[in-house]
């Protein structure tokens, strides 16, 4: 029984489900979880070369409701979960392993969460800071909607002409964040917004016609994302160090942000790992695989 509710321990399911499924009360759930948790606390005597650390939202318990965990980066086997990623709990955490042990480390893959760089840069000064793709697509992407959103906002008045235009935007958001690549160009069908057939190509044609800065930043987005798509470093580094005085603040921001990221860590179109047998190529998994 206990071993059962130990397994069941694993998936996300709440003690309380666990106890009805199993017909016990949630106190045996919570002492078996109790019972055994000493045999799962994490050896504070070695470390793997390569870690990959991240957060993700918790328990209403937790510290801002989310939580960090770090694993393998190399085969997902996640090592600890702590209840906070604030800098002082995780310098706490990780200074229970010796120096020597910290010392080992080669990579350590991060998001752009600030605290991390540090974290790294004093805990492991030996490992390679790398950050992942999935957090550079990400802070694109970002920077593409607020462009919008701030577009369409101009178009919130009480001019019937701007309302229509502004009910565009806010409806074809998707297709604005859809890779070119994806949108047909003959595929025509009725779009009640337009009140005629169109294909997706024309919708696109049509709002990014209405702001020259909006325009400019679709476009190198667009660029942008078949850099990143290809694995194509240098052509996406050369995108993003480029003058683009025409494009939105908001994806200068990004700008900034990817440059000063860029000087403090690594970014690669792909991590070769020395092992005993041979060098590997990994990633962390699809969507957060590194560039």
């Amino acid at each position: 029984m206990i071993q059962s509710i130990l397994v069941e321990e694993q998936s996300i399911l709440s003690e309380k489900d666990i106890a009805k499924h199993f017909r016990v009360s949630t106190t045996t759930v919570s002492r078996a979880l109790h019972q055994w948790q000493e045999h799962f606390r994490p050896s504070y005597q070695s470390l793997p070369q390569h870690l990959s650390m991240d957060e993700f939202k918790s328990v209403k318990s937790a510290d801002n409701q989310m939580s960090f965990i770090f694993s393998v980066s190399t085969t997902h086997k996640i090592i600890d979960i702590l209840p906070s990623r604030r800098l002082t709990v995780l310098k706490d955490y990780f200074s229970s392993y010796s120096r020597t042990v910290r010392n080992a480390v080669k990579t350590v893959v991060v998001d752009m969460n600030a605290p991390y760089y540090v974290l790294v840069k004093e805990l492991f000064p030996k490992a390679k800071l790398i950050v992942d793709r999935f957090h550079l697509s990400q802070l694109i992407v970002r920077s593409m909607s607020q462009t919008r959103i701030q577009l369409m906002n101009r178009f919130k008045t009480s001019c019937p002409e701007s309302q229509k235009t502004y009910r565009k935007l806010k409806r074809y958001w998707k297709l604005i964040l859809k890779k070119e690549s994806e949108l047909s160009d003959t595929a025509y069908r009725y779009t009640p917004l337009f009140k005629c057939i169109m294909i997706s190509y024309g919708i696109i044609d049509y709002l990014t016609n209405l702001d020259e800065s909006f325009k400019a930043t679709y476009r190198l987005v667009q660029q942008l994302t078949v850099a990143f798509d290809h694995r194509n470093f240098e052509a996406y580094n050369a995108l993003i160090h480029q003058k683009h005085s025409e494009v939105s603040h908001y994806l200068k921001k990004a700008y900034e942000r990817y440059v000063n990221i860029h000087t403090q860590s690594i970014i690669v179109l792909y991590i070769v790992i020395q092992t005993d047998t041979k060098d590997e190529k990994y990633s962390l998994s699809d969507e957060t695989s590194v560039l």
